[in-house]
């Protein structure tokens, strides 16, 4: 009975990843052929791999042309589908009296008369064929025939294991993302490397250098590339002088300006083995990074200047102005942290924290108890700089309506709209900001011009078209600050 080792799953699939269904007519496996049958004087011998539907010739010799043209046969002409399932030799005088082989078409179509065949085995255990001496004239074999038949098939064996070896590397060779090849140096007359020839090039190499790796096999690094960069043939140089192992990275104009990372060994004084990997778009990356992180300092120098000049001027223009040091402290202190509230809301992130809205908001916070202020306008984005001197006016008019204005007292309140308007003489949209105050003690003009109302009436100044006013009206201080609208929504240029 059969022992159903031709379908077990663990072998087949050991068989699948050994490749070795591959291996048709290879001419180590024909020498075998060949030394079976002089050893044994038949004349055909055969080294099959058999999965459970056909068997694969490895090596051959003497069988039919149109069979050997084929390179394997279905299991319907195959006597080593027996070996395989019994893990054991088969010996076979003449295939027509016995009852297992009788059918076989093997003995029809490819004169299968007299068999010997024994296992062959992966060097993990599983076995996955049979050699085999063959005769189309009934013969008796000895048990010297099984001996020495049983001594080549172990030659069989170490030869497949070494078949496999190859096809794993061979296979992660072809397989490897990164490109392979050995280099050889050439050296001029005084024995300095100026070039260096291509072997073992795998299909990578072709992928990532735009390249073609068929005819390229022998050729020279300038024969391909003439107008390649000659930095690389001093790193390999350098690599085979030094006998160290380098990574690299180099730009290769030539090759469509690619950026390449390498690594280099030394095989022995004139060839080295090299592996690279594109890392065009991961330059790229790094370049973009860079510029990006120069002008975010740029701008964060920019910013930073612009700063330490408001700060400047608010501490001058205070202490000029104060009637004593410990006014003048609070005074600056919490100007400073008004232009402070509107850093902190301009890089928060929020999606409108750079708006004439949000800036208007968080100036009058500390002042807003949910009932005395009231605020309307439009989402209108407002520039860095802009916004600053927003915040600042914003706070100078809360602070003078706290003091002497609609803040002052209970009943006051305060009424602040912006908008953006047109007007006949202007050929852009302006933004206009109102602050009207209601309710509060009578006001008049100060007798002289402080830093705030320097501030305020300068508004959002630098362009024909900016206006401002302020008019101490009886019923409450009145401000109105109209600026082009584009110019509120750029960068400062500092």
């Amino acid at each position: 009975m059969p022992n159903d080792l031709l379908s077990d799953p663990a072998r087949l699939r050991a068989l699948h990843h050994s490749n070795l269904l591959r291996a048709h007519s290879q001419a180590q496996f024909g020498r075998i052929a060949n030394l079976v049958r002089d050893m044994l004087d038949v004349p055909v011998a055969i080294v099959s791999i058999v999965s459970d539907t056909r068997q694969v010739f490895a090596g051959h010799r003497g069988l039919p042309a149109e069979w050997a043209a084929l390179g394997g046969t279905p299991l319907s002409h195959s006597f080593c589908q027996h070996v395989v399932d019994h893990d054991a030799p088969l010996m076979v005088t003449d295939a027509r009296r016995e009852p297992l082989l009788a059918q076989n078409l093997a003995i029809r179509d490819l004169d299968v008369i007299a068999y010997l065949g024994v296992p062959l085995h992966l060097p993990s255990g599983e076995v996955i064929g049979a050699v085999a001496a063959i005769s189309p004239e009934p013969r008796a074999w000895s048990s010297s025939d099984l001996e020495r038949l049983g001594r080549v098939a172990v030659l069989a064996d170490t030869e497949i294991a070494v078949r496999i070896s190859e096809l794993k590397w061979r296979s992660l060779f072809e397989d490897m993302q990164e490109g392979f090849f050995i280099g050889e140096a050439i050296r001029d007359a005084s024995g300095r490397m100026i070039d260096w020839r291509y072997h073992d090039i795998n299909p990578a190499f072709a992928t990532l250098t735009g390249l073609a790796t068929q005819g390229s096999e022998g050729m020279t690094y300038r024969e391909l590339v003439p107008d390649g960069e000659t930095a690389i043939i001093d790193t390999y140089a350098t690599v085979l002088e030094t006998g160290q192992p380098v990574v690299f990275e180099v730009f290769l104009a030539v090759l469509g300006n690619r950026w390449f990372e390498g690594r280099a060994r030394a095989l022995d004084a004139n060839r080295f083995a090299a592996v690279f990997s594109n890392i065009t778009e991961r330059k790229e990356r790094e370049l973009q990074e860079t510029e990006r992180r120069q002008l975010l300092n740029r701008e964060l120098s920019h910013r930073l200047k612009n700063t330490l000049s408001v700060v400047g001027a608010i501490v001058s223009q205070t202490l000029r102005n104060a009637d004593d040091l410990d006014s003048a402290r609070g005074t600056t202190m919490n100007r400073i942290k008004a232009l402070a509230t509107a850093h902190d809301l301009l890089i928060s992130g929020h999606k409108d924290a750079g708006t004439v809205g949000a800036m208007i908001e968080a100036a009058l916070a500390p002042h807003d108890d949910g009932s005395r202020l009231d605020m309307s306008g439009p989402v209108i984005p407002i520039g860095s700089e802009a916004a600053l001197t927003l915040s600042l006016v914003i706070h100078e008019l809360a602070t003078n309506a706290s003091k002497y204005g609609a803040l002052s007292v209970p009943e006051g309140r305060v009424e602040i709209r912006w908008s953006v308007i047109a007007q006949p003489a202007a050929e852009r949209p302006l933004l206009a900001f109102t602050w009207t105050e209601h309710d509060g003690p009578a006001v008049s003009p100060p007798d002289t011009s402080g830093f705030g109302t320097q501030l305020i009436e300068m508004g959002f100044g630098g362009s024909v078209l900016a206006s401002s006013r302020l008019d101490y009206h009886r019923d409450g201080l009145r401000c109105r600050i109209v600026a082009p609208l584009d110019e509120l929504l750029v960068e400062g240029k500092g």
